[in-house]
């Protein structure tokens, strides 16, 4: 939810399954869930989502970032999954955001009927003194087992526009692999990366008689080619689902 005064100066970034990336005047916000414990392969996941999360950071080398959400781990608890993100939050120079504010530390997740709790949602920022707040809400209404994490950040913007003129930015697109025909997608780019795999094997044979030059266009070639191919694919046999995001037009500068 963002407030109307803001619209103006926000903007989806990027939506995928495991963040969204969105900026807010020169704050640069992903929210993240990372996998829990038992999950196939987490360790990976977890690098996989924090190293596409932070390439977003570099593209917007003026802004700050601000990292947060279901994390699934005590960070402060030695484990994989701790470990795996605390070197990722030390080796990008990023604090927590709670680091300031250890008085105001406390479970995030808590289950009365179970008897446990633990800390397991935060927020992390590549700036020491970009969260000038932090604290944990305990609502007296809660219907869910999570506690909310509030942080406050400088962020700064020029004048924003009225909301009134505010625009629907593009839809962000989604394919729903959950609702594709694995089957009849796998069958479609084996008969189109077939036709590729045989100009590699041609290639093979004259590669060594070919200049750089000739080499290059035809990996571009081949590029173009298997892009075109999944997109194909995809169009024919995976549900292409659009997301609904507000954004705004560019602020004035």
């Amino acid at each position: 939810m963002i407030k109307n005064e803001l619209r103006s100066v926000t903007e989806c970034i990027s939506c995928a399954d495991r963040f969204v990336v969105i900026r807010v005047g020169s704050v640069i916000i992903i929210n993240v869930y990372l996998p829990c414990s038992g999950t196939s392969d987490r360790l990976s996941i977890i690098d996989d989502v924090l190293q596409e999360a932070w390439s977003w950071r570099l593209k917007y080398p003026d802004c700050s970032v601000v990292i947060g959400g279901d994390l699934n781990t005590d960070l402060d608890k030695c484990n994989d999954a701790s470990c795996c993100i605390n070197n990722f939050a030390n080796n990008h120079s990023m604090v927590r955001g709670d680091a300031n504010f250890t008085h105001k530390r406390r479970q995030t997740y808590v289950n009365e009927s179970l008897g446990y709790s633990s800390v397991i949602d935060y927020f992390i920022c590549d700036t020491g003194d970009g969260i000038v707040d932090y604290s944990v809400l305990e609502p007296e209404i809660n219907f869910s087992d999570y506690l909310p994490v509030v942080i406050k950040c400088n962020c700064i913007y020029s004048d924003c526009l009225p909301a009134a003129i505010a625009t629907h930015a593009p839809k962000v697109k989604q394919l729903r692999w959950d609702y594709a025909d694995l089957l009849l997608y796998y069958n479609t780019t084996m008969s189109l990366l077939y036709l590729l795999y045989n100009d590699l094997l041609q290639f093979e044979t004259v590669c060594h008689v070919s200049d750089n030059k000739e080499r290059r266009n035809f990996i571009d070639c081949c590029y173009n080619k298997i892009v075109d191919s999944l997109k194909y694919s995809a169009d024919l046999h995976v549900l292409l689902h659009y997301k609904i995001i507000i954004s705004s037009g560019n602020p004035k500068k």
